[in-house]
């Protein structure tokens, strides 16, 4: 009966140590005003996420997060209990590496921001392609592809989004690229395109990838010109 009670103190100041040690404020921050900010600062600066464990709940998450962060370390953040924080955590790291592989490890979410900031990042309209189908995965093709100047990201573009054809125009214009007018879904626009591609060219090279009747109007005026 002694031998088990003594066993059983053991464990209760054991316990009571641990618990010490978790919740012990470190002596740098030691009269801190604010000891949370404190204790995440310093983690931070030596990428010692040990230091998170002296918090509880948000703070604790705050401080891994930031730890994991600054170390470029994204197993820190497994040690996160929240799901959606775990994955937020490592979101972060995997756009700061503009790692498109590893955002395609994350949760839907998660996924999304960290495929749509690198893709802005880099200009990129194909890293938009390996978002999730939907509204955010066409603004950002659309966004890339107007802003590029490339008709090819256009192209991939659901064909039921109402901007597909606008921006197939736009950009094959502004990139004298004739050959994906024929892309475009409304006649009248892929003539326009076409069009308007013809009337601009600056040589007679520019007018050889049309199509014949558009090519014809194309070399045209630069025989008016010679006339």
């Amino acid at each position: 009966m002694r031998n088990t009670m003594q066993h059983i103190l053991a464990a209760v100041l054991l316990g009571t140590l641990f618990l010490a040690a978790c919740t012990t404020t470190p002596t740098a921050c030691e009269g801190a005003t604010d000891r949370g900010s404190c204790i995440v600062e310093l983690a931070v600066e030596q990428h010692d996420d040990a230091l998170c464990d002296t918090l509880e709940g948000n703070t604790q998450t705050w401080c891994l997060t930031d730890v994991a962060a600054a170390a470029d370390n994204p197993a820190i953040c497994d040690r996160i209990t929240s799901t959606e924080s775990r994955e937020f955590c490592k979101r972060d790291i995997y756009i700061a590496r503009e790692d498109v592989e590893a955002c395609q490890t994350l949760t839907t979410g998660a996924k999304n921001d960290c495929l749509n900031d690198i893709a802005h990042a880099t200009n990129d309209w194909l890293t938009c392609v390996s978002m999730e189908e939907g509204a955010r995965r066409e603004e950002c093709i659309d966004g890339i592809s107007r802003s590029e100047n490339d008709p090819y990201g256009c192209l991939r573009l659901n064909k039921q989004n109402p901007r597909r054809d606008g921006c197939i125009y736009m950009t094959s214009v502004r990139s004298n690229t004739p050959a994906t007018c024929s892309e475009l879904q409304d006649s009248q626009l892929e003539n326009l395109c076409f069009t308007t591609i013809a009337t601009n060219a600056q040589t007679t090279d520019d007018c050889n990838e049309l199509p014949e009747r558009y090519k014809t109007f194309c070399m045209k005026q630069f025989a008016d010109q010679n006339q």
